[in-house]
């Protein structure tokens, strides 16, 4: 099949491929040079686990967005994640008396440890 550059160039080959050109429906044919009116279901995301899942759609086009780490200062960095939160990103503390994060331990960092000494933690399912 030869792709046509035009809508002129394709009126003018003979046995030209009429389908649904609409690439937001399930039968869409990327070859086809006419529409013929036969286009059906709207095409997106089904996958569940996507940020861009739509449970009205009635076939994958292929455009999900996976969640994932977009921070590359994070730990667990994704370079092929589509979409974040800053819950999903995790980051490694390289200084772990610095509790004020400002790069340096020094009396603040102390002052913040003695407030909190003897304190008692939730447990991680609740009080």
């Amino acid at each position: 099949m030869i792709c046509q550059t035009s809508y002129d160039e394709c009126v003018a080959k003979e046995g030209t491929v009429t389908e649904c050109t609409d690439h937001n429906f399930c039968n869409y044919n990327p070859v086809a040079c006419a529409s013929d009116g036969s286009c059906y279901g709207e095409a997106g995301c089904t996958n569940p686990d996507a940020c861009d899942y739509d449970d009205s759609v009635q076939c994958d086009n292929g455009s999900c967005e996976l969640p994932g780490c977009s921070d590359p200062e994070a730990n667990n960095y994704n370079p092929v994640a589509d979409c974040s939160s800053p819950f999903i990103c995790t980051y490694c503390n390289n200084c772990p008396g610095d509790f004020d994060g400002n790069g340096f331990i020094n009396t603040t960092d102390l002052g913040a440890f003695l407030a909190a000494f003897g304190s008692e933690c939730e447990s991680p399912g609740g009080p």
